[in-house]
């Protein structure tokens, strides 16, 4: 009876199409391998490794070629836990929901440059309201968009393909964009952010690749800015622009150079409370030295950032005509 009653609950679970996009001639990721150790039925589940160099015209040829109702996107280095497509199944057996999405979380044994970014990425002072991309928070809810990460979210497809599917001339904020226009088309839906639903992924191993990192999640934000002035975009082009006004005032005003050091004084002592905390979760002296250096980095590579995507030339359609190579994936481990 238990065999029955099994067979039958599984029969009633969704088709979910696994999505992996990474670069040509690259092996199996890490990521491909864990999905199919997936606690899930074999004929409910579709692994698609997607080779390219455009990781949104990528995700867009994947969802054609998907034959799931809910498409799951990972990025080849996030790992997800054997029961994370049961979790995206039983959430979306409510019909109002077409959206759900979890934190990715540093693996325990990550490079002490890893760990450190760790601190910086789940911290208010770090990334301001953004820390719950990287580590779980408070209870299962409805998401807003700064909790949602395109490198683990599953989203209904017809959703998808309602709103026009991933414009190709953004990366990154690829996902950001396509969450904003799928809220708008379907108000009335539903949008779920679960602590629980993990997968792992390790932080840049290296200053120059963590740089370059920010440096290009800020271009990204101001390239969605300038072609869709949603109120999630705008938002922080107003932090922004307080924070260079408040600096610009304090120099022009009598005083200024006072009140500056004042401020940046403010800003170190912080930057050293924040990395003295970080390293003694994270139990090692250094992770607290790299913060120091980590904090001023982040804000100003972001920044930066932001600044040249106001003036990059926007990717034409012509730039998004790269060679895409979808395989789809064996799932090896069968459903006991």
């Amino acid at each position: 009876m238990k065999k029955t009653s099994e067979s039958s609950k599984n029969k009633q679970l969704p088709v979910i199409s696994v999505i992996v996009p990474s670069y040509p001639n690259s092996k199996y990721p890490e990521s491909i391998r864990a999905a199919q150790k997936q606690d899930y039925p074999s004929d409910k589940i579709q692994i698609l490794h997607v080779q390219g160099r455009n990781a949104s015209k990528q995700r867009n040829e994947a969802i054609q070629a998907a034959n799931g109702e809910i498409v799951y996107f990972l990025d080849e280095d996030s790992v997800a836990p054997p029961d994370n497509l049961r979790k995206i199944a039983s959430l979306f057996n409510d019909p109002s929901v077409i959206l759900v999405g979890g934190p990715n979380v540093a693996p325990s044994d990550d490079t002490l440059v890893g760990q450190s970014i760790d601190v910086i990425w789940t911290s208010y002072f770090g990334i301001l309201n953004k820390k719950s991309r990287y580590k779980p928070t408070g209870p299962i809810r409805l998401a807003k968009d700064h909790e949602l990460i395109g490198c683990n979210l599953a989203i209904c497809r017809n959703a998808i393909e309602k709103a026009g599917f991933f414009d190709c001339s953004l990366f990154p904020n690829e996902e950001n964009d396509l969450i904003e226009r799928i809220r708008q088309i379907l108000p009335e839906k539903q949008l779920w952010y679960d602590p629980k639903l993990i997968v792992v992924r390790e932080r840049p191993a290296h200053f120059s690749e963590y740089v370059k990192k920010l440096f290009c999640y800020g271009r990204g934000r101001s390239m969605q800015f300038r072609k869709r002035k949603s109120p999630t975009s705008i938002y922080h082009w107003v932090v922004l622009m307080l924070m260079l006004a408040m600096i610009i005032l304090t120099i022009t005003l009598p005083g200024g150079i006072i009140a500056l050091v004042v401020l940046a004084a403010s800003y170190l002592a912080v930057s050293l409370v924040t990395s003295i905390i970080g390293g003694l979760k994270k139990r090692h002296p250094v992770v607290a030295v790299y913060c120091l250096a980590l904090f001023p980095l982040t804000h100003l590579s972001y920044t930066m950032g932001m600044i040249v995507g106001l003036f990059r030339k926007q990717p034409s359609i012509n730039d998004c005509n790269v060679p895409i190579k979808t395989t789809a994936v064996p799932v090896k481990r069968e459903h006991k």
